[in-house]
């Protein structure tokens, strides 16, 4: 039976009965030590511990028993965090190798000898474990927990590992120590390197890039970003299907106050902005926004890094007297909602196919290529193609209300109206009366509306939505309840405005919501809500859009991909808290937590590279060619200007034999200068010399700007011949003529070429 040990430096175990008599007998375990295993139901001294094996029943404990941890063999026992990085910031995720390590110890004994203060995250014991998930029902998945380094440490292992969920199917860590040393070191070489060849690029170049990495350095340690020292993140199951994620970003509040740790908010509150969400609300953002503490940052940036012609106009904009007002009218929140209205369908119709929408759904093919049943026809005769439109199946999860529906065969799609609210905190009624008076400037009078005695205003003019037929936009904008209030219809503002009457009518009285926030808090600084109806809608739209547009893609193709677009689209709900120690997120979510990110990831990931290579790689292979010639090209315009100083020295060109050995010295002998970077291999010299030039002079040559000097060959240092030993590297010819110009010549044109004189 597994037994643990817990003494005034931590707590430690699993070891076997046999483990622990040799460190009672060693001393390693002393009197005041006191020891647990599952058939107690308390702590009891370590010398007794023994004796309560022999009365231990056999049966399986009341309470959970920590999880075991892997022991090594020997006089240490090891435990490395190790981290898989996944790039997405494109950023990183990883997973975390338990082991474990104790410094101190004998060669026998499992235990240091001496009391160390060390620092051990354990699984606990009974009693000792913490409940961090309220009142959910959670499953038991075991999952081994990394312990933080023994001894002194200097991450933020404990800060961040607090917060996350232990026991569930994800679980990870991240110091950032070494990756700030490592932005640091490439600050320094960046440096380093501007130090070098800034003097190239000129005196304007040199002063553009040197502003140009100062304002790097600045924007990165004024933003936060230097201020990141660990991330973490955790997953476990709830019932009915959720999950609930957590993550970290947390950050050593020693090193600076950027604007990332202000900008969001400070002390968590309740979420008002839930009471403006409307119950067919199927995406909403909300959250704190300190818009004068960006804009003091970027005026106090701009001064410090950019020149005054620069920074001025917005130093000066700021202290206008109307960007002062709007700045004291707004209230430090805003949020941005979308709403599909499933009592108002729009035909949406799909490429290719012109729908007559007649009332009965049906649709009109007037492509040639279309074929009964919606599939296209093939050149050849042969039958549709599998997966086109009219034979594809229903997505899973996308039937129900708020779906989008398909019209008639392959017709187009219906969908529900989509709504836009938009939502700032104000101070007082200034923003308002300035959009009004902003619409009047423009000829736009807003037209008073009086809602259940609320006073809203609407824009004169009704704007046509494609590609919804029938449907149009015509603005509306409102203040209540501390809030001004902008919509895309007067219905959807009488809908917002009888929410924020009445909550329970709304978002928050809707069965989804309540299921996803069940044992979650609602209270925080930023908040976010994405509906399951969005993945059925959005996934029906790119099925039949990719059906229609890309009807050779087989259907596991086609449908891979619309799960992949679709894969975070599941109904969830986050809430962001900002903590003087960073971003505290926790999330319930019907769809995929960070261990099935991790696994779609690790799917899509080889795909995506496959793809990208086949896309990327030509283009990239053919950037290294053009760089290549580019590099071989400045060659031999450098061999064309020694090969005129020679001459000029001269007065005749020099012997075909030895033209390399005349030509070094006017190169500050430079060998380099020799080699093409499309043939690093080779004997000295990439190029050949033109052997009629031997010893004439430039005046007696004609057309000297056809007349061939150097071509690519391998016939090596002070190499000389003909048309017969030019070679090809690349798609073409590298020609330096008689007047020092290069240029690229085909096959077919070398022998128009003056190779003789």
């Amino acid at each position: 039976m597994d037994i643990y040990i817990k003494r005034d430096d931590g707590q430690f175990g699993p070891f076997s009965p046999e483990q622990i008599e040799e460190c009672l007998e060693s001393g390693a375990l002393i009197e005041t030590d006191i020891a647990w295993h599952a058939a107690l139901p308390d702590w009891v001294p370590v010398t007794e511990v023994l004796g309560t094996l022999e009365s231990a029943p056999a049966q399986a404990p009341a309470e959970p028993v920590p999880a075991k941890v892997a022991k090594n063999s020997g006089s240490k026992k090891l435990l490395i965090a190790g981290v898989a990085a996944v790039v997405v910031l494109g950023a990183a995720a990883a997973l975390l190798v338990p082991k474990f390590i104790n410094d101190e110890g004998s060669e026998d004994s499992p235990l240091p000898k001496s009391k160390v203060a060390v620092n051990l995250k354990t699984n606990t014991p009974p009693n000792d474990i913490p409940d961090k998930i309220g009142n959910a029902d959670i499953s038991t998945n075991a999952l081994s927990v990394p312990l933080a380094p023994n001894g002194p440490s200097s991450t933020s292992f404990d800060a961040v590992t607090q917060h996350l969920d232990t026991g569930g199917s994800f679980y990870f860590y991240l110091s950032t120590d070494e990756a700030q040393g490592w932005v640091r070191s490439g600050f320094d070489e960046g440096g380093k390197l501007l130090e070098q060849f800034g003097p190239m690029l000129g005196e304007e170049g040199e002063g553009q890039a040197a502003m140009g990495f100062a304002t790097a350095k600045a924007l990165y340690a004024g933003i936060g970003l230097d201020a990141i020292d660990g991330i973490g993140a955790s997953t476990r199951s709830l019932e009915g299907g959720l999950k609930r994620n957590v993550a970290i970003l947390h950050r050593d509040s020693t090193k600076g106050n950027g604007i990332l740790w202000k900008a969001f908010g400070t002390a968590s509150h309740d979420l008002l902005g839930l009471n403006l969400m409307p119950a067919d609300t199927v995406y909403a953002y909300h959250g704190d926004l300190d818009v004068a503490a960006i804009l003091a940052w970027v005026k106090t940036m701009a001064a410090a890094n950019l020149p005054p012609e620069a920074s001025e106009p917005f130093t000066e904009m700021l202290t206008q007297p109307k960007s002062q007002q709007a700045l004291a009218a707004f209230g430090g929140e805003a949020g941005i909602y979308v709403t599909l209205d499933s009592k108002k369908l729009h035909k949406l119709p799909i490429a290719g196919v012109e729908s007559a929408f007649s009332g009965n759904g049906k649709a009109l093919p007037t492509s040639p290529q279309a074929v009964p049943g919606g599939g296209n026809a093939v050149p050849g005769g042969l039958p549709p193609i599998p997966g086109t439109l009219g034979s594809l199946p229903p997505i899973p999860g996308t039937q129900g209300e708020g779906a989008a529906t398909l019209v008639g065969a392959g017709g187009g799609l219906e969908i529900p109206e989509p709504g836009l609210v938009l939502t700032i905190k104000v101070n007082n009624g200034d923003l308002l009366t300035m959009l009004q008076e902003d619409a009047e400037s423009m000829d736009m009078p807003l037209a008073e509306v009086d809602l259940s005695g609320v006073k809203a205003y609407q824009f004169p003019q009704a704007i046509p939505i494609s590609p919804l037929l029938e449907m149009v936009v015509q603005p509306v904008v409102f203040q209540s309840g501390g809030y001004l209030v902008l919509t895309s219809s007067l219905a959807l503002a009488a809908n917002v405005l009888a929410t924020q009457a009445d909550p329970d009518t709304g978002l928050r009285g809707t069965a989804e919501f309540k299921k996803l926030t069940k044992g979650m808090e609602l209270k925080g600084n930023q908040f976010t809500f994405m509906s399951g109806r969005v993945a059925g809608t959005s996934g029906n739209i790119l099925k039949q859009g990719m059906a229609a547009e890309a009807a050779m893609l087989p259907e596991p193709v086609q449908n891979l991909a619309v799960r992949l677009m679709t894969l975070s689209m599941k109904g969830q709900v986050s809430v962001l808290q900002v903590m003087p120690e960073g971003f505290l997120v926790h999330s319930h979510t019907e769809g995929i937590g960070y261990d099935s990110a991790m696994l779609a990831v690790v799917g899509v990931v080889p795909v995506a590279v496959i793809g990208t290579a086949a896309v990327v790689l030509p283009a990239a292979q053919g950037a290294r060619q053009k760089a290549r010639e580019a590099q071989s090209a400045n060659n031999l315009k450098q061999l064309a200007v020694a090969i005129h100083m020679f001459h000029e020295e001269n007065e005749i060109l020099p012997d075909a034999s030895k033209w390399g050995d005349a030509l070094l010295p006017y190169v500050d002998n430079e060998r380099q200068v020799f080699i093409s970077s499309s043939d690093p291999d080779a004997e000295g010299s990439s190029y050949a010399y033109n052997k009629s030039l031997s010893g004439m002079k430039l005046d007696d040559l004609q057309a000297v700007a056809r007349t061939v000097v150097f071509f690519e060959s391998d016939l090596g240092w002070n190499g000389a011949g003909g048309i017969d030993d030019a070679i090809a590297l690349g798609d073409g010819f590298l020609i330096g003529f008689a007047d020092g110009h290069v240029e690229r010549v085909s096959g077919e044109d070398l022998d128009k070429l003056n190779w003789t004189p």
